[in-house]
């Protein structure tokens, strides 16, 4: 991505953070920032891409986003609109490598 480490931001708030710390944060986000990597924990995660995809199918097992899940959100360029679309990549569902 060619970022220089000074472009890299941490905030604290985000480890185990609620639907509604999240909220927060991105409403933070300044219109400037055309990309955002966040990443944390459940159930405040979960929790915020169903808020951000209300219609993304839930898996058989319940567990919308497991370890190692990515979920790829493209929102409007103003932050705090908090509207897009969105694709959801879980690690057990790659194709497996042959070894």
């Amino acid at each position: 991505m060619n970022l220089s480490e000074d472009t890299i931001q941490t905030d604290n708030i985000i480890y185990q953070a609620s639907l509604s710390d999240l909220r927060q944060v991105l409403l933070h986000i300044p219109a400037s920032v055309q990309r955002l990597l966040l990443v944390g924990h459940n159930p405040g995660f979960e929790s915020l891409l169903s808020y951000l995809a209300p219609n993304t199918p839930i898996p058989e097992d319940g567990n919308l986003m497991p370890t190692a899940t990515l979920a790829y959100l493209q929102l409007d360029p103003q932050w705090s609109f908090l509207q897009g679309s969105y694709l959801i990549q879980r690690a057990k569902d790659l194709p497996q490598l042959d070894e």
